[in-house]
């Protein structure tokens, strides 16, 4: 397990997101055609748009961002990536 993923929810201006939604999934299976994914945890940002999953697997992940005023986005983080510090 990843002991935590962080990250910063940010505008296209660069303005920190306050109350964005940051999902994570895991990667199951991928194919040219899409991919199926489980289910994680859910956190909301804080007023700095900054954001924390605990307890996360250490796999292909998927985070995605959305809530009210925000375009829904989608990120993928391998397993060899950092764990903190991801801006979205």
């Amino acid at each position: 397990l990843r002991a935590r993923v962080t990250g910063q929810v940010v505008s296209r201006s660069g303005l920190p997101l306050p109350g964005a939604l940051v999902n994570v999934q895991m990667v199951l299976h991928e194919t040219a055609h899409g991919s199926s994914t489980l289910g994680g945890s859910a956190v909301r940002t804080d007023d700095a748009g900054r954001f924390e999953l605990v307890d996360v697997p250490r796999a292909d992940l998927v985070l995605s961002v959305g809530g009210e005023d925000v375009i829904p986005e989608r990120f993928a983080i391998a397993p060899h990536e950092p764990d903190e510090g991801h801006r979205l």
